[in-house]
């Protein structure tokens, strides 16, 4: 499916395009599966995560969790204000427009006033 959507970001975006391009040339996954993939990089990705982010989000987390703390920050800085949470989660995280369900499982994080 030639699916399309709008990423928000929370840093330059070149500065994300060659983390990216970083990734991609020390890690070739191209072909492996999503299952593989995580099964091999996993662990690794969440030892960084708890190391990194535990002073802003607690210990104990994954990657995971920054996918839902990046929703909370992305829907307080632009949702639109006739738009419901869960929808925007949906469109901004890639899930069907008809899956608000599962966006509420991302709404574990919020922004503090």
């Amino acid at each position: 499916a030639d699916l399309k959507y709008k990423i928000y970001t929370l840093a330059d975006r070149a500065k994300i395009k060659a983390a990216l391009k970083f990734i991609r040339q020390t890690a070739d996954c191209r072909k492996m599966t999503a299952a593989q993939v995580d099964a091999k990089y996993n662990n690794t990705v969440n030892t960084y995560v708890k190391r990194e982010f535990a002073k802003y989000i607690g210990g104990g987390r994954s990657s995971h969790d920054l996918r839902r703390c990046y929703a909370a920050i992305i829907a307080d800085r632009y949702k639109p204000a006739d738009k419901s949470v869960s929808a925007f989660y949906a469109e901004i995280l890639g899930h069907g427009l008809d899956d608000v369900g599962t966006a509420l499982r991302y709404q574990s994080f919020y922004i503090k006033s």
